[in-house]
């Protein structure tokens, strides 16, 4: 296998990571800022109690309106970021010395 398929793969596979990543971050954390907002706004009680309100006064889908902006952007952001990061870290690894220090200008 050459280089550039060995690289590909490892893109392919941090894209795949990023996105899968961001797609989870939004799922979990969407309904939970709207709880939060709710809280903020004005609604009385715990976080169970709020809840359990706009969940019985909505329904269950509405702790999930609005997810699809959020859902893209998480799920493209994140993909960019775990391949970037793991590029940068490919790309300074050869210039690393022992100590972890990270040499600049290393012959």
């Amino acid at each position: 296998m050459n280089q550039s398929n060995t690289t590909f793969k490892q893109v392919a596979i941090e894209l795949t990571g990023g996105t899968i990543g961001g797609l989870l971050q939004a799922l979990v954390g969407h309904p939970l800022d709207l709880i939060k907002l709710r809280m903020q706004t004005g609604s009385q009680g715990s976080l169970m109690q709020v809840i359990n309100s706009v969940v019985r006064t909505e329904g269950l889908k509405s702790l999930f309106k609005g997810l699809s902006s959020p859902l893209f952007g998480a799920g493209l952001l994140n993909a960019c970021l775990f391949t970037v990061n793991a590029q940068m870290r490919r790309l300074v690894r050869p210039h690393q010395l022992d100590s972890g220090v990270v040499c600049i200008n290393c012959v």
